[in-house]
């Protein structure tokens, strides 16, 4: 039966070593953090759109990215009434709020709120590209194999393989209980609780048996008695994962030289900064872009066997 949470895609995102995209994810990530620059966020961003659409993911990317995109929305209304640092007032309102004073939007407010928006996309949009790309179990057993807190890495694997279970319980005995004529959507919300209850007991049932019989194969197979294991999948490395394990790390290198240097910085406040760069800039975000994209020419190259 097919994974409802991780459909197979058959890609070149999806042939590489879950690490590469770990770490590449992982890069952004930091590189998003450490940048205020709407310019280097947006080249972070429009990187993993890349990554997404390559990877055939961008369905799936998308309906994960339609809620961030609310939540982005919701700060960018939010922010102007609790930040009024702004020098350029575009609207005062006639009546005071307790603890806050009169109201003021502020142009320097609302392009902070976007600001920060587009840093909090451009991350979310990492995560996404690592989830639709990496099996969770493919990624939670390449970190086994490094022993970081392998007992916790293996719980959480767990986790990982029951959420689908419970998806499929929960879908069949919604379909059960349906076929005996019980109206689960129907009803103000009082209701609709009371009509899942025939669901939710057997669902937890099923999950206490299921966890019963995990523990159980685990004690049978003698499980943490030794550090040594095997591995049922055996995915091998070659050069240009390497390579693209070395660049992502250098990502983040190049992203702490360009703010120690002084460059990816930006101020909203008082006033809004005109975004410009130097020449000394130029050749540190020419750098840093093709450190970033990298990732699309040689995931191509490795997807036809040029290890």
């Amino acid at each position: 039966m097919m994974d409802p949470i991780f459909p197979p895609k058959d890609s070149m995102y999806h042939r590489l070593n879950p690490l590469c995209m770990m770490l590449w994810s992982l890069s952004v990530v930091v590189a998003a953090l450490v940048f205020d620059n709407p310019v280097y966020l947006t080249l972070l961003f429009t990187a993993t759109v890349l990554v997404a659409i390559y990877a055939k993911v961008f369905r799936g990317w998308m309906s994960y990215m339609k809620y961030c995109i609310w939540l982005c929305m919701l700060i960018m209304l939010l922010n102007p009434f609790f930040s009024h640092h702004g020098t350029h007032i575009l609207y005062v309102f006639p009546f005071n709020v307790p603890l806050i004073g009169r109201p003021e939007i502020s142009l320097e407010a609302i392009a902070y709120g976007a600001g920060m928006s587009l840093r909090l996309l451009t991350i979310m949009s990492a995560f996404a590209s690592l989830l639709y790309t990496v099996n969770p179990d493919d990624l939670l057993d390449s970190l086994t194999r490094f022993r970081l807190f392998p007992k916790s890495t293996y719980v959480t694997s767990l986790a990982f393989r029951f959420m689908p279970a419970l998806i499929r319980d929960s879908d069949t005995l919604t379909e059960v209980q349906e076929s005996r004529g019980i109206r689960l959507n129907s009803g103000n919300m009082i209701q609709r609780v009371k009509a899942r209850i025939p669901v939710i007991f057997p669902l937890l049932s099923n999950s206490l048996d299921r966890a019963v019989q995990v523990s159980e194969a685990m004690e049978s197979r003698a499980f943490g008695c030794n550090s040594k294991r095997t591995f049922y999948k055996n995915p091998a490395i070659g050069g240009l994962e390497y390579t693209i394990l070395f660049l992502s790390v250098l990502t983040v290198l190049a992203a702490a030289c360009i703010r120690y240097v002084g460059f990816g910085s930006y101020n909203y406040y008082p006033s809004l900064e005109p975004i410009t760069f130097t020449f000394e800039e130029i050749p540190y975000i020419i750098v840093f872009t093709i450190l970033v994209f990298s990732i699309i020419p040689l995931a191509q190259i490795n997807s036809r066997g040029l290890r």
